[in-house]
């Protein structure tokens, strides 16, 4: 924790913070892997929306351009890589052009239940890159479905990342805005709480309350969620602790962590 005699040798008019300070913090200490998990989550979203979009111009051109062969079924076999359960078949085919062509999809249960190697079954494939193939369809909801499909999937993820870093960007960018525009001073610890059902294993965060007096003289009392667990762990109801407020609204205020003081340099603001 800051020593009161450190926060009172303090002068944030005469530190200015660091460039793109909300990213900083988002992406500092117990934000870090919540920001980074959002980030994950829109880095899903694109690799799925690409596929999709990589899936539906094939679906198009298959539609429009493939051809028809009679494959021969090779074997039968199921895969389940969560809680859906895929009934699959492989087959070889032979192109127009006489090459030989070996290939893989899936098919309802139904009709893949009398399938046996050895039978035939018809394929569609391009004629410009074979591997590009797939089984037979005369479904004309094939395309639509593979549309919906392009824009459906990634939407889930969309919006936990959007959720996810939502949640973060608000609340550093409250802090954000108090360590650009705000003063600091000393405050008192009133109560401190323990959130019990936001325990980790080095301890929980807690609902601290406290007071600090503005420069007229008034009294202000507030109340801050402190996540830093170390750092809430040193304070102690009665004990000193830096408060941060704008001056425009003390309403806006914080608890002033030490580890705040990485996102300043000392130097004159630039032109």
């Amino acid at each position: 924790m800051i020593a009161m005699d450190s926060l009172a040798s303090l002068n944030l008019s005469e530190l200015r913070p660091k460039d793109h300070l909300i990213l900083r913090m988002m992406f500092d200490g117990r934000y870090a892997l919540l920001s980074a998990t959002g980030l994950l989550l829109a880095v899903v979203t694109l690799l799925l929306a690409v596929a999709g979009v990589r899936s539906v111009l094939l679906e198009k051109r298959l539609q429009s351009e493939g051809l028809i062969a009679q494959a021969t079924i090779d074997g039968k076999e199921t895969h389940q890589p969560g809680k859906t359960v895929y009934f699959d078949i492989t087959y070889t085919f032979v192109t127009a052009d006489g090459c030989t062509i070996h290939g893989r999809d899936d098919l309802p249960k139904a009709t893949w239940e009398p399938l046996e190697p050895g039978d035939t079954i018809e394929v569609q494939y391009l004629p410009s890159d074979p591997e590009r193939n797939r089984l037979a369809s005369d479904d004309p909801q094939g395309l639509g479905r593979a549309m919906w499909a392009a824009v459906l999937v990634p939407v889930p993820f969309l919006l936990a990342s959007l959720a996810l870093l939502g949640r973060m960007y608000r609340r550093t960018s409250r802090h954000a805005d108090l360590l650009r525009r705000g003063v600091l001073v000393g405050g008192i610890v009133d109560e401190k709480t323990e959130r019990e059902e936001m325990r980790i294993k080095r301890g929980c965060p807690c609902n601290v309350r406290f007071h600090f007096q503005l420069p007229g003289g008034q009294i202000r009392h507030a109340e801050e969620l402190v996540t830093e667990i170390e750092f809430v762990q040193k304070l102690q109801p009665d004990g000193p602790v830096g408060v941060i407020y704008d001056p425009r609204n003390p309403e806006r205020c914080a608890v002033f962590r030490e580890g705040w003081l990485k996102f300043f340099r000392r130097g004159p603001e630039k032109a």
